[in-house]
């Protein structure tokens, strides 16, 4: 193998030779003389390449100085778009000048701020620098970044970056943001609060003596301000030739107060004056005690971290008092309703006043139910109830108390007229003569009521009195009603009675002459109520709706005849009379009602 080598080296050098003998010469003086043509060469290229660099620097700057900048191309918040490069460096020299040197710049961070001097931040701006880039700005590069850039500039504008052409002192701009620093570098602090003062009994707050309060001494926040993100955040403004910054800082707030919790544990709302449930007695207004809410929560926002904010207790008034309750509390009239007493018995009128004299004045709380056996009670002698005539078993007799029907019916269409809420209500056997078909409620003592509840907003006072056998009842109360009610019947059938006579001596011990009722006669009815309702302002219908179906019986008409009397009239006359009459309530009739 060394052999071999030797053989290859030995080859070389003979090639070598071969070459020399050529060439006619030594072979290193040749490589000698090429080496030196090649610096030449060298030095030639590169100097050539020179020259061509220079030429085309001075066309490139030649061609800069009159190639207009693109549109919609700013400096320093100055629009250079269009201008050549001397104009725009004079436009932008005029615009921004010294401005670096005369502008401060404030920062802010949340509740704080400072200002960092244009003598402390060190600012100046290479002007011819950054219009270089301007003019460069979409004439320099690839066909495709020109393209680019000219595309930016027609769209969305472009505004030269001069944070490459501007120095800053760094270390006086970071020593003025480490001021707010200072400010904003903390650990979490939560609220706390207490009661201070005595609480007031029942009786001082009726007198409105309050001397509590409630002291919050409000947490602090721990922040977290980047000094290094606002620092970038301060060299973008000058970059940008504005001289504001609004800094960011993430907070940790401590928690809030509770202030609703608080509240509801040590407040005692008010009573607004009203009316006692059992004794109708209009009571007086109750005053409250505690803090406003509102306000407290106004107050705990005004106030700064770390701070004491004292919110007192007070003595609350109620709303309405007494006074302001009375006045307003049955000012507007609900219904009324007068029935007129067909009856000729004084006895009667005497039961009509009494009936009167029980409910008059009576006052229905909001949803109360009022029933009229229960506030007359049992009508007794006692009472001063007189005999007069009432129905019973199909009869007509004289009972304590009889004719007090005709109080209760008229209390029923008031409740109807004034939209009320009818609990239970029973026709009479028989139809009566002071109130329309089937408006009519009667009442038994032990069995048959008349009920009905207040389903307004409002308490209701009933009013009522009777003269002269008439009955006027009147709901007082606040109407907020829309609209108002009358109330319409239909008969469906009618049943006409009959007529007899019965023989009786002249000196009959009832007394009846000859021609006497003996028994009235009543018509038989079936009749459906409508309750209507209209618009106050356009009269219009709204609504009708079936209130009732009432049904009344017939009663067969009995007369007396006298023997020895002159000839009693005939029947054909009598019923005519009747049925003239208005389909037989006539006479006492009226006075016919039942307890």
């Amino acid at each position: 193998m060394t052999k071999k080598k030797g053989k290859y080296i030995s080859e070389d050098k003979e090639l070598d030779q071969a070459f020399q003998s050529l060439a006619g010469g030594s072979p290193k003086k040749e490589k000698k003389t090429a080496g030196k043509a090649a610096i030449i060469i060298t030095i030639c290229a590169v100097v050539i390449a020179l020259a061509v660099a220079v030429l085309a620097g001075c066309m490139y700057l030649q061609k800069e100085s009159t190639t207009p900048i693109l549109s919609n191309v700013s400096v320093a918040g100055v629009d250079v778009g269009g201008m050549v490069k001397a104009q725009a460096i004079e436009a932008v020299e005029k615009s921004v000048g010294n401005g670096y040197a005369t502008n401060d710049m404030v920062v802010k961070v949340l509740d704080h701020e400072v200002t960092i001097p244009a003598r402390c931040s060190g600012g100046e701006l290479d002007i011819k620098g950054a219009v270089r880039a301007a003019c460069r700005y979409g004439h320099t590069g690839t066909s495709t970044r020109r393209h680019k850039e000219q595309q930016i500039a027609a769209t969305e504008g472009y505004r030269v970056d001069l944070e490459p052409y501007m120095t800053l002192d760094e270390n006086s701009i970071r020593s003025y943001l480490a001021q707010l620093g200072e400010f904003y570098s903390s650990t979490l602090t939560q609220s706390t609060y207490e009661i201070t003062g005595t609480k007031p009994s029942a009786e001082d707050i009726a007198a409105g003596k309050a001397d509590q309060a409630l002291v919050i001494q409000l947490g602090i926040p721990e922040y977290g301000l980047n000094l290094d993100a606002l620092y970038q955040q301060v060299t973008d403004a000058y970059s940008a030739f504005t001289f504001t910054v609004d800094g960011e800082c993430e907070i940790i707030a401590p928690d809030p107060v509770d202030l609703e919790g608080i509240h509801k544990e040590h407040y005692i709302a008010p009573v607004d004056a009203h009316l006692e449930e059992k004794t109708y007695n209009i009571l007086d207004g109750i005053n409250g005690y505690g803090f406003d809410l509102a306000e407290a929560k106004k107050a705990v926002e005004s106030t700064a971290y770390g701070e004491k904010v004292t919110i007192p207790f007070k003595v609350i008034p109620p709303e309405i008092n007494k006074e302001a309750f009375t006045a307003s509390l049955f000012r507007d009239t609900l219904s009324t309703y007068t029935a007129e007493n067909t009856s000729r018995k004084n006895t009667r009128d005497v039961n009509l006043r009494l009936a009167c004299e029980a409910i008059n004045g009576l006052i229905l709380n909001p949803g109360q139910t009022f029933s009229y056996n229960d506030t007359l009670g049992q009508r007794t002698a006692e009472k001063g109830y007189k005999p007069a005539n009432a129905y019973a078993d199909g009869q007509t007799v004289d009972v304590i108390g009889g004719g007090i029907c005709q109080v209760s019916s008229t209390l029923y269409n008031c409740v109807l007229l004034a939209d009320l809420e009818i609990v239970y209500r029973i026709n009479h056997s028989f139809a009566s003569s002071y109130v329309p078909l089937g408006l009519d409620a009667t009442v038994s003592w032990g069995s048959i009521d008349f009920e009905f509840r207040n389903n307004t907003d409002s308490p209701i006072r009933i009013e009522a009195y009777s003269d002269g056998g008439n009955t006027t009842v009147t709901l007082k109360g606040i109407d907020s009603k829309d609209y108002y009610v009358e109330m319409e019947y239909e008969v469906l059938s009618t049943s006409r009675y009959s007529t007899t006579y019965k023989t009786m001596a002249a000196d009959n011990k009832e007394g009846y002459k000859d021609g006497d009722y003996i028994t009235t006669p009543y018509t038989g009815y079936k009749v459906k109520t409508y309750r209507c309702k209209y618009n106050k302002q356009t009269k219009e219908l709204i609504t009708k709706e079936l209130e009732a179906e009432s049904t009344y019986k017939k009663r067969d008409a009995v007369i007396c005849k006298i023997d020895s009397a002159a000839q009693a009239p005939s029947g054909d006359s009598v019923n005519q009379g009747i049925a003239g009459s208005g389909g037989g309530i006539t006479g006492d009739s009226g006075g016919a009602l039942p307890d």
